[in-house]
């Protein structure tokens, strides 16, 4: 049986019905006979190994794999809207797919979620020539690169992404906050930054019977039970253990939630005080001062369910999102996009989230449960990341070794003779004249 990582691939996206997906985007409108839709998925999500992207490089990755010979100008063609739509749709189904009969992972802290949703966002640079289709903000030399805010939604219980989307770099994570209404259910605990921190969303989410652990905004306006306004500062002066407090948050809204408050190492302190100075317009208040002395946190989770360290340990796996992040860019080249259009570079996006779902799913997990039962110590994702990459082209050429040599020759045939159309004469024919 075959179990290298090129079988892999095909096996995993061989269930979504890539065809019928194709039919419904509009991407395939009538049998094709060259560019099948499941060996266009394939190339999009095996590009990861090429050095760079191109049309040419991607024509000829095509061919290798059908065993056929297609044209850049060909591919060109196809990238459109429709393209996009099509891997957005494979990207859904595979999420889906792979969270059916799914074993959850229960730690004590969590049992009492159905799931424990962490969301965060990460930022790709792309070349200036995409400026224009993905406006950045200007660097200090009044250049304006291009950049996209991806947004992830990771499931911590089952150790996976349930959703991905793309915005422009201007739409920040504050104008996102409101996103995860669509996907939250009842009894989800949502684990976010401080960049989402809306109360009428935190509201919103209370109100669906979800639960949330967020840091606390030091601007924000904080009230006793009672209604009396909170003297935060004075509360903590000379507190020396944590605290565990009923609050109301906002002056408007007034939303109930427990204020969780643990004091920092002095260092600590005044690391992030020396921080906050440069980095301000206006010099950061004295309250402001004085609450980076303190971990601060709101959750509207009762005590019941999770203790004041408990609570403060859970939003410490947020971390854990800021690690595949890394991953991401250090080893599966997720910022190394081509200068080519809009629709390009977003299908290539969306084919490279294909990928590293596979990799989280169906090898990170895979791997980390079979060591696990040989009392292996854990993995190091950034390390298994970076042996993907080079497992990677290793398995697909084992694989493809029958027929690798007549599918290259087929591809040099194509894509490497001298243009007929060259003026200028080539070394070959100079030869001849000689």
């Amino acid at each position: 049986m075959k179990t290298n990582c090129g079988s892999k691939l095909e096996s995993v996206l061989q269930p979504l019905d890539c065809d019928a997906l194709a039919r419904q985007t509009g991407f395939v409108r009538r049998q094709p006979k060259k560019l099948w839709p499941l060996v266009f998925i394939q190339s999009c999500c095996l590009l990861l190994v090429e050095p760079s992207v191109s049309f040419r490089r991607w024509a000829i990755l095509i061919g290798a794999l059908a065993n056929l010979t297609y044209s850049k100008q060909a591919l060109f063609e196809r990238m459109g809207a429709r393209a996009v739509v099509f891997v957005q749709r494979v990207l859904l189904a595979l999420i889906s797919h792979l969270s059916r009969g799914v074993q959850r992972v229960l730690p004590p802290a969590l049992s009492a979620f159905k799931r424990v949703l962490i969301q965060d966002s990460t930022i790709l640079t792309l070349p200036e020539r995409l400026a224009a289709c993905f406006p950045g903000a200007r660097s200090q030399h009044r250049a304006k690169p291009g950049m996209i805010r991806v947004q992830g939604l990771y499931e911590l219980k089952t150790q996976r992404f349930v959703h991905f989307s793309h915005s422009a770099f201007v739409r920040n994570d504050l104008t996102a906050a409101p996103d995860i209404l669509h996907y939250l259910r009842a009894g989800d605990l949502l684990l976010r930054d401080l960049g989402y921190l809306v109360l009428e969303v935190l509201g919103q989410i209370h109100a669906v019977g979800a639960y949330f652990v967020s840091r606390f905004k030091h601007s924000l306006s904080v009230f006793e039970t009672e209604g009396q306004p909170l003297d935060l500062v004075a509360l903590l002066r000379h507190r020396t253990h944590p605290l565990d407090q009923d609050v109301l948050l906002g002056a408007k809204e007034h939303l109930p939630a427990r204020l969780v408050a643990f004091k920092v190492p002095e260092e600590v302190a005044n690391l992030r005080r020396h921080r906050a100075r440069p980095h301000h317009h206006s010099p950061p208040t004295q309250r402001h001062l004085a609450l980076m002395g303190w971990d601060l946190l709101i959750t509207n989770v009762s005590r019941a369910v999770l203790t004041a360290k408990q609570v403060a340990k859970v939003y410490g796996l947020r971390f854990h999102i800021e690690t595949i992040f890394k991953a991401w860019k250090s080893h599966f080249h997720l910022e190394a996009m081509p200068a080519g259009s809009r629709y390009e570079v977003e299908t290539l996006l969306y084919a490279r989230l294909l990928l590293i779902t596979i990799f989280e799913t169906c090898f990170l997990a895979r791997w980390g449960a079979q060591l696990q039962e040989a009392s292996t110590p854990a993995l190091s994702r950034l390390k298994v990341a970076a042996f993907f990459t080079v497992y990677l082209s290793a398995s697909l050429l084992w694989q493809w070794q029958p027929r690798l040599e007549c599918a290259l020759l087929k591809q040099v045939a194509y894509h490497c003779p001298y243009e007929r159309r060259r003026k200028r004469k080539n070394f070959v024919e100079k030869l001849e004249l000689t």
